[in-house]
């Protein structure tokens, strides 16, 4: 397979000798070639000749196949520096020259890596030996390849030692380029007592076509199981190709390994713990997901360091996705996301994302729904409780509403205009049944429950939390 050198632009060091330079640097980036694409001769039907006309149309062979799809025999090389993706590797083609008629010796050549927070090392002959004699016309070609961790602005820096004579002297040159992310993630996540589901989507942001190798989360703290997206009426292998701008969905089911998490209804009237509220779901198999269906999900946020989920009131929080703020202290890291894929040519790239999830801060008056049935099924009524806590000094009396035009996708059966309830005390809480009912399967988020305190007419409303909807068809068989 042909490689063909790529240069970009340099820029020479703060004080450039003023004399020529005895040695000329030239720095490439090597990279693979592409198919070369040829405009097809489009003919029209009346220009057909009269051999094919009569029926004798000419047989199908490699060279009208290739014309049909504007492919040539040939293969493109690359006219400029071309793109560069987080993940990917990056090679780089360095040469010295001596154009001059005078001998050098001692030559020592380093190639540094540098962004905003880290250098690397490629090459130093100041470590591996130095070029002893340089003669006139002599040159000498080096390789260095890195994998490029980080999406952003990267300087190949190049520095040349020599002793021309007794005189020892020296130069740099810079080589700026820039990095970019291949993909642009979301995710979101629903939990039932112990165990959850986490939907992970990948959007292509790159030029080209990429093959996904593997897209697996790898995690401490639960135990992780890869439930494959169904097949797409034109996929004949596993392995997933993903176009310019096109979207992937992957799921994951998550299990703590640690002590279980319950959501059922305490009953005591004890102060909880404050934290998360855990979400509510079902256990399910790949069949049971709709990957067809529109999905809000959230924005991609840094890991947050913390306490994984482990206990009633602590760990992962309701709302799908996310982590928190650095120094918050509450946040649960759920793992890293590892992606390899392949490029043109089998160009392979990995990236790791870590994931990681913040629980909202808990309100004066909190909303947690608990008591889900193991299973929620489309169209099928279900019953939750509905937990109002009063966390604030003073006691409140709630008047519990239903907001049909905040509900989405789980509404509420029936018709509610509100529900009173008794006092609540500080540090207490009451329970209230409701009925609701999901209209789409896959991961859904319950909005709409909001509390009003009838003395100082505040308002508090349900953050919202996911649940995993089984489809009807898929539970009867």
């Amino acid at each position: 397979m042909g490689q063909r050198t790529k240069s970009f632009s340099a820029g020479s060091g703060p004080n450039p000798p003023k004399e020529p330079l005895p040695l000329t640097l030239k720095v490439m980036r090597l990279s693979r070639p592409s198919f070369d694409l040829a405009t097809p001769l489009l003919v029209e039907p009346d220009n057909i000749s009269f051999a094919a006309r009569d029926g004798e149309l000419p047989s199908p062979n490699i060279s009208n196949v290739q014309s049909a799809f504007a492919l040539s025999s040939a293969l493109a090389l690359p006219r400029s520096f071309g793109a560069i993706h987080q993940g990917e590797s990056f090679c780089s083609y360095i040469s010295l020259y001596n154009h001059t008629a005078i001998e050098l010796s001692n030559v020592i050549l380093k190639a540094e890596l540098q962004t905003k927070g880290a250098r690397k090392v490629l090459l130093d002959l100041g470590q591996a030996g130095a070029i002893i004699r340089f003669s006139p016309g002599d040159r000498h070609d080096f390789v260095v390849k890195q994998q490029v961790v980080e999406a952003s602005s990267h300087i190949l820096v190049c520095s040349v030692m020599y002793s021309r004579g007794v005189e020892r002297k020296s130069f740099r040159k810079f080589f700026k380029f820039t990095v970019n992310d291949p993909f642009e993630w979301k995710k979101r996540i629903a939990w039932n007592k112990k165990t959850g589901h986490l939907e992970f989507q990948l959007k292509n942001l790159t030029k080209y076509p990429l093959f996904l190798d593997e897209v697996r989360l790898s995690s401490s703290t639960y135990s992780v199981q890869t439930l494959t997206p169904p097949k797409l009426p034109d996929e004949t292998e596993s392995h997933s190709v993903i176009y310019p701008e096109g979207v992937r969905k992957f799921l994951f089911r998550l299990e703590s390994k640690g002590k279980p998490t319950s959501n059922k209804r305490r009953t005591s009237k004890a102060e909880p713990a404050t934290g998360a509220i855990a979400s509510a779901g079902a256990s399910a198999t790949v069949d049971d997901i709709d990957y067809g269906a529109d999905v809000q999900v959230e924005e991609p946020v840094p890991v947050v360091p913390g306490s994984p989920g482990g206990g009633s009131g602590t760990g992962l929080g309701a709302s799908g996705g996310g982590g928190g703020q650095d120094g918050a202290g509450r946040g649960a890291v759920l793992g890293k996301m590892i992606i390899s894929w392949k490029s043109a040519f089998g160009e392979p790239g990995t990236r790791v994302i870590p994931l990681g999830h913040e629980p909202p801060p808990s309100p004066e008056v909190e909303i947690e729904l608990v008591d889900f049935p193991e299973e929620i099924v489309l169209e099928r009524p279900f019953e939750v409780t509905c937990l109002v806590w009063n966390r604030s000094t003073k006691a409140v009396m709630p008047l519990l509403q239903l907001l049909p035009d905040k509900m989405t996708n789980v509404l509420v059966a029936g018709i509610h205009a509100g529900i009173k309830m008794e006092e609540i005390a500080p540090n207490s809480w009451r329970g209230q049944s409701l009925t609701l009912i999901a209209v789409k399967s896959g991961i859904q988020k319950i909005t709409g429950v909001r509390v009003v305190d009838a003395r100082s007419g505040r308002a508090f409303d349900f953050p919202g939390m996911e649940v995993l909807v089984f489809d009807g068809d898929a539970v009867a068989e």
